[in-house]
């Protein structure tokens, strides 16, 4: 499909949301609001917790997933779900800049030590609304628990991570960063989970968005090597280096 027609697609998928705002859209702003909703920068219809905001279908599958995890022992927390463009800019300014200020890396070099595990602002799936970082509530607490030794053998959530992989897809939800050697783009996410019948089909939608046009407007630390080579090996590599 071209972009216009992945767009025309879209507005199926985020209809709803908009019709919510009670708010008068042409085609184009249509077209426009879902652009900006998966990149980050105009926030989604979400259902919103003290806890935790996702969108409203990927938040009761969550709940339904928690209610029958709870059953075995252990309490699903979601220690990051929507995050918008500009919280990811903050995350993302402060990482690179103690990339070169504390391990004296070069801008390049930081970049690229940036995008290991952390998504440029605007390209993180964590816009769409359809994203978790899981812990376990059940376990004692640590000062940083997404780290991968803690759920594999012997880490305060392998049991989380050993009951994730076998009941996670029954409720939607699906591991995407996983350690596959053939597998592309960011390290190993034992913690990411993917809401995949709403996630899989924004995924079409934002690779039809021209990126360059957003990323290199903002004050985002290394943006004058978004260049479109640049650019387009990192949706390669990184956006659609994922698992399903």
């Amino acid at each position: 499909m071209q972009r216009k027609e992945f767009l025309q697609y879209g507005l199926v998928l985020f209809g709803f949301q908009m019709l919510k705002s009670k708010t008068a859209y042409s085609q184009d702003n249509y077209l426009q609001q879902i652009e900006e909703e998966l990149l980050g920068i105009c926030k989604p219809y979400l259902s919103q917790t003290k806890d935790f905001a996702l969108r409203p279908e990927a938040a009761t599958a969550f709940e339904n997933m928690k209610t029958a995890a709870k059953l075995e022992g252990i309490d699903l927390a979601i220690a990051s779900g929507y995050r918008g463009y500009e919280q990811q800019k903050k995350i993302w300014n402060k990482k690179f800049t103690n990339f070169i200020e504390k391990e004296k890396l070069s801008q390049i070099d930081a970049l690229n030590k940036c995008i290991e595990f952390s998504a440029i602002p605007g390209t993180s799936r964590h816009h769409w609304g359809t994203e978790i970082d899981i812990i376990d509530l059940a376990v004692e607490p640590c000062k940083d628990p997404l780290i991968q030794t803690e759920f594999l053998s012997g880490g305060r959530f392998e049991k989380l991570y050993n009951w994730l992989k076998i009941n996670a897809n029954n409720y939607g939800f699906y591991e995407i960063y996983t350690d596959v050697a053939t597998r592309t783009g960011f390290k190993f996410e034992p913690w990411h989970y993917s809401y995949k019948p709403l996630s899989a089909n924004y995924l079409e939608i934002y690779l039809s968005i021209p990126l360059k046009k957003y990323l290199t407007k903002g004050d985002i630390l290394g943006s004058q090597f978004f260049t479109d080579e640049f650019i387009f090996n990192y949706v390669n590599k990184y956006a659609l280096g994922i698992s399903y």
